[in-house]
């Protein structure tokens, strides 16, 4: 830089000497810059100039999720091919049912099938109290059985749980599956009045026993047993 700063000498011939000292004013300030910017240099976001935001374009189908294996797509039929017929299995262990619904359009509902189950079960529950399930999880109404089909079976698998019983259970002899229905109320015991307590020798000896383990003494509490007995008899 100094070397090319004398090269302006006002010696020359032909030279402004105002201008040499302009060009060394503006070498030695740009010579003090540095050449490159520091490593923890952050440019201030707003002195940027404002732009729009960038919206990425639809893609145009619809991926399936992030990990989900080709397994796991609900089966839907080709274009211009005849709609797959599906087999839906349904059982419940209580009460024992088995029903099998044979050639239903993928498109059928969960709602559909518990009508369905209500209808020709037999168990004599009703739509509202019925529960679907798939793989031991309830399914929503709304879901379908191409939604339910997955790795192209033609055969879905549903357990049913009724929920609180079924209200045609019970015949109208008070049998329930053949066991002879009993009223609870039978096996209970009227409770014994408190002056028959007292006057029970197992209430005596309890005491008896009681006072003489609070005393530690069991002479004490047999003669204070033998006191308050005899004042329960005089009343």
């Amino acid at each position: 830089m100094q070397s090319y700063l004398k090269s302006f000498s006002p010696k020359g011939k032909g030279v402004d000497v105002n201008e040499i000292s302009f060009a060394k004013q503006f070498l030695t300030s740009v010579d003090q810059k540095p050449a490159k910017l520091s490593p923890d240099h952050v440019e201030d976001a707003r002195k940027l100039p404002a732009q729009p935001a960038y919206i990425l374009p639809k893609m145009p189908t619809t991926m399936p999720p992030p990990g989900a294996q080709p397994s796991d797509t609900p089966m839907i039929d080709a274009p211009g091919s005849a709609p797959l017929k599906l087999d839906a299995h349904l059982k419940s262990l209580r009460p024992a049912s088995t029903l099998t619904l044979p050639a239903l359009h993928p498109t059928t509902s969960i709602h559909s099938l518990k009508t369905q189950f209500a209808e020709k079960s037999g168990t004599g529950a009703t739509v509202d109290k019925i529960k679907i399930l798939l793989n031991k999880k309830p399914v929503s109404d709304s879901k379908t059985l191409a939604e339910c089909a997955v790795g192209g079976s033609t055969q879905v698998d549903f357990s049913v749980m009724v929920v609180g019983g079924t209200p045609g259970g019970i015949t109208p002899g008070g049998t329930l599956g053949g066991i002879e229905k009993k009223n609870p109320m039978d096996s209970v015991q009227p409770k014994p009045s408190s002056l028959q307590t007292i006057e029970s020798e197992e209430f005596w000896t309890d005491l008896k026993g009681w006072l003489g383990m609070r005393l530690k003494d069991d002479a004490e509490g047999q003669r204070l047993t033998a006191m308050f007995r005899e004042a329960v008899k005089s009343r």
